[in-house]
C-alpha cells in the first residue's frame, strides 16, 4: 500500500513545474520487522526514500552513482545507513526528460518514535544539452554491414533467420534513432535504446528489428551536443507515517 501511495503521489507531482533545478522527497517505503520474526519469511529492515527531481531546460540521461553522495537520517538523529543510489534508478519521467524519480535505500528502519526522514547530500546527474542530427542514406541490410552515424555505430546481424540492426555508442548522447525506407517513408522498427553504466563507463546499445524483405534503409540519429554533470544540493524530508 505504501509503495502504491508513493507512485500515486509521484504521478501527481509530475504535473508540477519549476524554474530552477530542484530535488524533494515525496514518500517513504519502510520495512521494520519484529526482532523475533523468522528470517525465512521477512526481509531485513530498510528505509527507502522516493525523490522527485526537476532540471528545467536539460535532458536527464542518468545518475552518476559514483559522484552522488546522499545520507538518510531520521528526526531522532539515527543514521539509516544509506547506500549509493542504484544505477538506472534515476530516469526521465516525462517526454521532455526534464523530470526524474530516484529511490534511495537505507539499511535500517527509523527509530521508534521518529516521524520524519531527511535526505541530505549531493545528487549528480548526467544531462544532455543541445541537439545535432546525423544521417546515413541507403544503408544496405545485409549481414555484417556496418556504418557510423554521429556517435552511433550500426551493424546488421542475422539472428534466427531475421536481419536486425544493432547500435552501439560509447556515451549516453544518442537521443533517438529513426529509419526510413528506400522512398524516404518512415519505417516501424521494433527495439529500444538501452543505457549501460557498468564499471562506471556509460554506453548505449540497441537491437532494431526491421520489416521483412527490407533491403536498404535511411538512418537518422538525433544526439546531444554535450552530456555533462549537473550537481544538485539535496536537503529534503518527508513523513514516516500518513
Amino acid at each position: 500500500m505504501r509503495t502504491l501511495l508513493a507512485f500515486l503521489l509521484f504521478a501527481a507531482a509530475g504535473g508540477a513545474t519549476a524554474a530552477d533545478p530542484s530535488v524533494r522527497a515525496y514518500a517513504l517505503n519502510v520495512n521494520n520487522p519484529p526482532k523475533d520474526a523468522p528470517k525465512e519469511i521477512v526481509s531485513p529492515a530498510y528505509t527507502g526514500a522516493y525523490l522527485f527531481v526537476q532540471v528545467p531546460g536539460k535532458h536527464i540521461v542518468t545518475i552518476d552513482t559514483a559522484a552522488t553522495k546522499l545520507a538518510l537520517t531520521d528526526d531522532k538523529g539515527t543514521d539509516l545507513g544509506a547506500k549509493s543510489p542504484l544505477p538506472g534508478n534515476a530516469f526521465a519521467s516525462d517526454k521532455s526528460k526534464e523530470q526524474a524519480r530516484l529511490y534511495v535505500l537505507g539499511s535500517k528502519a527509523p527509530a521508534a518514535g521518529a516521524t520524519r526522514v531527511r535526505v541530505k547530500g549531493e545528487l549528480v546527474l548526467l544531462c544532455g544539452t543541445g541537439e545535432k542530427t546525423a544521417t546515413a542514406e541507403k544503408f544496405a541490410i545485409k549481414d555484417k554491414e556496418k556504418v557510423a552515424v554521429g556517435p552511433a555505430a550500426f551493424e546488421v546481424v542475422t539472428a534466427k533467420d531475421k536481419m536486425t540492426v544493432t547500435l552501439k555508442a560509447e556515451s549516453g548522447s544518442v537521443k533517438s534513432v529513426a529509419f526510413t525506407d528506400a522512398e524516404g517513408k518512415a519505417l516501424t522498427a521494433g527495439g529500444a535504446i538501452n543505457l549501460n553504466t557498468a564499471g562506471g563507463k556509460i554506453g548505449q546499445t540497441a537491437t532494431f528489428t526491421l520489416p521483412a524483405k527490407t533491403e536498404t534503409v535511411g538512418i537518422k540519429v538525433v544526439y546531444y551536443e554535450k552530456v555533462e554533470p549537473v550537481k544538485l544540493p539535496v536537503d529534503t524530508d518527508t513523513g514516516v507515517g500518513p
